[in-house]
């Protein structure tokens, strides 16, 4: 009916901002293909993965992700093949506080009926998290855990809601 919308018409900050995108600031880690990654061509393997944030941790590659040029918006992005590809780091403390929030956009193009991590920070079975897709064949959904000590919390999704056509 010849009505505009613009967007973003609201989000949620920590802190009182300006109303930019991305929100920048007070991250803990960043990690954005288009910057992140810096001499790989593409389908190239990545070996490591710096983030973008004032923190700049490295984490390191499991087996061979690959960087693609062109993604979702004609935006670059990292492929995990499902299988054995993440990146990981040492436990860091700092990222593992008492309160804090993940935001996340992942495909995936397998229901292999096993749990795909997308970031996991993990001291052991008593200290950390882990953000994934929990896929089982019908059940399809993202979840979270949080290992503290003998209080571990487990976050899921609605079921479903994790698909091998959409982000």
């Amino acid at each position: 009916h010849k009505k505009k919308l613009k967007f973003p018409v609201g989000y949620w900050l920590d802190q009182a901002t300006a109303n930019t995108l991305p929100y920048t600031t007070n991250l803990d880690f960043w990690f954005d293909a288009g910057q992140s990654v810096t001499g790989v061509a593409h389908t190239g393997s990545v070996s490591s993965f710096t983030d973008k944030s004032s923190n700049a941790f490295t984490f390191t590659a499991n087996s061979n992700p690959k960087y693609h040029k062109y993604g979702a918006n004609g935006r670059p992005y990292v492929f995990f093949d499902g299988t054995d590809d993440y990146f990981q780091k040492s436990y860091e403390p700092e990222l593992n506080r008492a309160s804090f929030t993940a935001f996340t956009v992942a495909h995936t193009e397998v229901d292999n009926g096993a749990t795909q991590t997308i970031f996991a920070s993990r001291d052991s079975s008593d200290a950390g998290y882990l953000i994934a897709h929990q896929l089982n064949g019908s059940n399809n959904r993202p979840k979270a855990w949080i290992y503290n000590d003998s209080t571990d919390v487990t976050i899921a999704g609605d079921a479903g809601t994790v698909t091998t056509t959409d982000p």
